[in-house]
């Protein structure tokens, strides 16, 4: 009867950890891609920064005009973005060049070759909307990034991110 009672007891244990298991291991994905959302969403809020005070402070060496030189600025910012294999371009390439990371461009100048405003909107992923409206003097970025999420949910496999940030121009001709 001893041995009875100690099977029973084994075999509730086990089940007891099955069932246990089969509501923990979801849980944890679930929260792995909610990590993985937070991280991608503060690397393009990151990106979208970095590109706007790159843009906002180029300086015009060549002569061909301070926004020429932003553009080419804010370009190679996202150009030398390290997308990991879940952050992709709008475009769902995951080794894009990184300039289709830069969806729009908004330069407004107070004086001088390229006075503005200018805007250079790309193309936004589906469902993405953004504005990043400078005033004189002021240049502004949006970048978008598609996230791959690495558990994907039925319905839930990649999410656009936009970011927009805008900075003031501090860079002075030479």
């Amino acid at each position: 009867m001893a041995a009875s009672k100690t099977r029973r007891s084994r075999a509730q244990s086990i089940v007891e950890t099955v069932v246990g298991i089969m509501f923990l291991v979801p849980v944890v994905l679930f929260l792995l891609d909610v990590i993985v959302l937070v991280l991608a969403n503060s690397a393009n809020d990151n990106l979208a920064k970095s590109t706007c005070r790159a843009a906002a402070s180029a300086v015009d060496t060549n002569n061909n005009g301070t926004l020429n030189a932003a553009v080419a600025a804010a370009q190679s910012v996202c150009t030398s973005f390290n997308c990991s294999s879940i952050i992709r371009d709008p475009q769902g390439k995951q080794n894009g060049s990184g300039t289709a990371m830069l969806t729009g461009f908004y330069y407004g100048a107070q004086n001088g070759p390229g006075s503005g405003p200018y805007s250079w909107p790309g193309a936004l992923p589906p469902g993405a909307a953004a504005t990043a409206q400078p005033a004189s003097g002021q240049v502004g970025v949006i970048t978008s990034i598609l996230v791959q999420l690495p558990v994907p949910f039925p319905g839930f496999s990649s999410f656009p991110f936009v970011a927009t940030d805008v900075e003031p121009i501090v860079s002075i001709n030479p």
